[in-house]
């Protein structure tokens, strides 16, 4: 996989596909013994190899593209979403102002719209955690710092550009599962429970319970935008079912964020930046 990163020829691209490799690489279960209680480490080496698993195959769909344009779609995403959630938290914060009656809030809270709005935070939750595995696999942790100084081919101008992607990607998503948890709250405050979901246990993440499981999450397709496994168009029950929409497979739920919330987000022109994941 290394090898057919450096063949890349865009330079951005390939020292982008080198740190995603250098993140594989640390998350990969440890070859050495394990030193204390092995049945204790198991659960744990089991995600690290699933997860391992789903970086190989999301690495290798984006050397057959871009790096750098994935990355500006995680970048986008994560930035749209903290503005989703401070918005949210906003509203929910309101309707706790003291002018506020409880019999107001039941009204509210039973709503229709109230209802359709809680449908959608419960899709954003899920997508805040798709992009969050998104940039786990291209931000730089220790090793991936390493390759991006190591980078001599690499012209001061695409470097420094790298580090700013890397920069903005890290911060919105901190400001996303900051603004997410302000939420929560705000639900918490409200009384109001979001239906249970296990994200080790979604389709996404090969959990051992849900429909399909390990086999056919390691062979199905990948969503465009966030390169996790998405089940067939069609299936009924999954929140992980595909859609085929201008000649890509993906999330519905994803492209549904895409069509509403991303190709007219403001910071595509305050950075300049083209997406284009269904071209």
């Amino acid at each position: 996989m290394l090898q057919r990163s450096q063949c890349v020829v865009s330079a951005v691209d390939r020292i982008a596909l080198c740190v995603a490799v250098a993140n594989f690489r640390s998350t990969c279960p440890p070859k050495e013994p394990i030193a204390g209680n092995l049945l204790e480490e198991i659960p744990g080496l089991l995600r690290r190899q699933r997860r391992a698993r789903q970086m190989s195959r999301s690495i290798e769909a984006v050397s057959a593209s871009s790096a750098l344009s994935f990355l500006h779609g995680v970048l986008v995403s994560l930035s749209v979403l903290a503005e989703l959630f401070r918005g949210i938290a906003t509203s929910l914060s309101g309707m706790q102002a003291p002018d506020w009656s409880q019999e107001e809030r039941n009204l509210v809270l039973e709503a229709e719209e109230f209802k359709s709005m809680l449908k959608g935070v419960e899709v954003l939750r899920r997508i805040l955690w798709r992009m969050g595995l998104a940039a786990d696999i291209f931000l730089p942790v220790a090793d991936g710092e390493a390759v991006l100084a190591e980078a001599g081919d690499l012209l001061a101008r695409d470097a420094n550009l790298l580090r700013d992607r890397y920069s903005r990607t890290g911060a919105y998503l901190s400001e996303a599962r900051s603004a997410w948890a302000v939420v929560e709250r705000g639900l918490a405050e409200l009384n109001v429970e979001l239906p249970r979901w296990d994200p080790e246990e979604s389709f996404e993440a090969a959990g051992s319970s849900c429909q399909g499981a390990a086999g056919a999450n390691s062979t199905a397709p990948l969503c465009s935008l966030c390169l996790l496994p998405a089940l067939p168009p069609f299936t009924t029950g999954d929140a992980a079912v595909a859609s085929l929409w201008k000649g890509s497979l993906c999330h519905v739920q994803c492209a549904n964020f895409w069509t509403r919330h991303m190709q007219g987000a403001k910071i595509l022109s305050d950075l300049g930046i083209v997406l284009q994941p269904f071209a």
